[in-house]
């Protein structure tokens, strides 16, 4: 991993402050925008709420101004800088409030070039100084991360530029408070979404479960168990899931491999999927709650320790927790 280039410039919209602070010096390579490219990457990959898609046809402020960094015709101090004049316009014309920093990097790793552009938030703290005084401070809330943007970028003289129909060059995600930004951004970075992760991965399930019906009934609980945790590895890593990949890793030594399962089964299917994780989750777990009850267990026990009767609405749990047995037999 290289950084090519990175900068931060703040933006302050509300009724006290209005104010877009550009800086005009790149951040020097050191361990500390290291480190935090590191931490702020690392939180982008570990959401489960990424969008996965493309820019679309349409010719925008943002598109044509980064077509015209990746021809060279503009350099990237001046890239960002009217990228974040653009968004202040957009924010500004919708009564939108920000505040924040935004983190803009050009990074290069394995032969690969991404665009990658991170709202950052400070929160205040306290620290002890060296008088052993307290002190107030402000640093980088990682926990906070706002919008997330990762663009791959095309070579300078790709016939289509940013926009290649089918191709997933582009993904975007929204933290926790974001909810009132999200269109509005979307929008700004033009955003197409192509990849129904949903979709991928109920396929995923059904080639799996179908898979595993010709397993013995334990192997084909571990099976599915393990699948569902290399695709959450996969996920956490920010890769796709390769079919042939998991069934090399989970079918070593074994005469019955998912590989050739689909090769001889749904020889359509496509050969990688990005996988949803929240749906990934609910294949191996049940879990449920309402305002006095909250319930989970794995799927596997479904029909033996745990019985759902649909007549009635009704589950019979058996081999309870021994701390939920303690906690019971206290109650009596």
């Amino acid at each position: 991993m290289a950084i090519l280039h990175a900068i931060v410039h703040q933006l302050t919209l509300n009724d006290l402050s209005p104010n877009l602070h550009l800086s005009s010096d790149m951040l020097p390579d050191s361990a500390e925008l290291q480190y935090l490219f590191q931490e702020t990457r690392s939180q982008y990959y570990g959401r489960s709420s990424k969008r996965y898609g493309q820019l679309s046809e349409a010719t925008s402020p943002f598109k044509a101004l980064t077509e015209g960094y990746i021809r060279k015709d503009i350099g990237f101090l001046e890239l960002s800088q009217k990228v974040m004049s653009s968004l202040q316009t957009t924010f500004t014309e919708q009564d939108m409030e920000s505040d924040g920093y935004w983190l803009l990097v050009h990074e290069r790793a394995s032969g690969n070039e991404r665009l990658w552009w991170f709202h950052l938030k400070h929160k205040a703290g306290l620290y002890v100084d060296q008088g052993l005084a307290l002190n107030e401070g402000k640093l980088l809330d990682m926990s906070r991360l706002g919008f997330a943007m990762c663009l791959a970028l095309p070579e300078a003289d790709a016939p289509q530029g940013l926009h290649q129909p089918g191709l997933q060059n582009l993904t975007i995600s929204f933290g926790f408070g974001d909810k009132a930004q999200q269109n509005l951004l979307t929008e700004f970075v033009d955003f197409v979404e192509v990849i129904d992760t949903l979709a991928d991965t109920e396929n995923f399930i059904a080639v799996v479960s179908a898979f595993t019906e010709t397993l013995p009934e334990d192997d084909a609980a571990a099976y599915r168990r393990d699948a569902v945790t290399y695709c959450l590895q996969q996920d956490q890593a920010g890769e796709a899931v390769s079919y042939q990949t998991l069934s090399d890793e989970l079918d070593n030594g074994s005469d019955a491999k998912l590989g050739d399962f689909i090769q001889r089964e749904q020889p359509e299917l496509e050969k990688a999927f990005i996988p949803n994780r929240a749906r990934l989750k609910k294949y191996v777990r049940f879990s449920g709650k309402n305002n006095a009850v909250s319930i989970s267990f794995t799927n596997e026990t479904l029909g033996k320790n745990v019985q759902f009767h649909p007549e009635d609405e009704t589950l019979v749990i058996r081999d309870l927790p021994a701390a939920l047995l303690k906690q019971l037999k206290q109650q009596l």
